[in-house]
């Protein structure tokens, strides 16, 4: 149900029995006691803000099952180190690892197609990326990014300041060496910009960033 348990401080960790197929909006937000998450086999979905501001939760296991999660999930998880998605779930909102600030392992399912400024937010200590093959503008801005593999590192450009008008290719080689891509990205960071698929929304993406 949505907020079943917000704000229940008792709580330490969650393991969800194998009938639970769904948890509800903002079912645990706010259960800062929690360190542990598991949830159940046959889960299916998860509503917006379901775990955010769980600011305790260090270890999540997210089984492949999973089809649908919406916005800022995890967010403010403060002590979360490593969250995998199903790179084949079918719907992630967005936000869902703002302000996880001991971040070091993620990835962005295929799902996904926006990543922008805020996907990111506050992640400085994300160390290893793995983008999926549906993303067309990926910005992350974590100077200690040193490991960003991609799916499909073919087809991606550097973003021009003129409206639908892409500078230069980025090179295949280049994205597909995980190093190599990952000091890409750090510059690019750094300049404040990133790269970006033809068929990308250019004027959303300067909007938004």
């Amino acid at each position: 149900a949505p907020a079943a348990f917000k704000g229940n401080k008792k709580i330490k960790s969650v393991a969800l029995s194998n009938d639970v197929q769904y948890v509800g909006g903002e079912a645990f937000r706010d259960c800062e006691g929690i360190r542990s998450l598991s949830l159940s086999e046959n889960i299916k979905a998860i509503g917006n803000s379901a775990f955010s501001h769980c600011r305790r939760l260090e270890r999540v296991t997210i089984p492949e099952g999973l089809r649908a999660a919406g916005y800022s999930l995890f967010h403010f998880c403060e002590n979360l180190t490593e969250l995998l998605m199903p790179m084949d779930m079918l719907y992630l909102g967005g936000c869902p690892y703002g302000f996880c600030k001991k971040l070091k392992v993620a990835n962005i399912p295929n799902c996904v197609t926006h990543v922008d400024l805020v996907w990111f937010q506050c992640n400085e200590k994300l160390e290893i990326l793995t983008v999926g093959r549906n993303v067309d503008v990926l910005f992350c801005p974590s100077e200690c990014l040193r490991e960003l593999y991609f799916a499909d590192p073919e087809g991606w450009y550097f973003p021009s300041p003129f409206i639908q008008r892409r500078e230069k290719p980025v090179p295949a080689s280049t994205l597909a060496s995980p190093k190599a891509a990952a000091t890409l990205l750090r510059k690019l960071a750094r300049e404040h910009t990133s790269i970006l698929r033809p068929d990308a929304e250019v004027e959303n993406y300067w909007l938004e960033l």
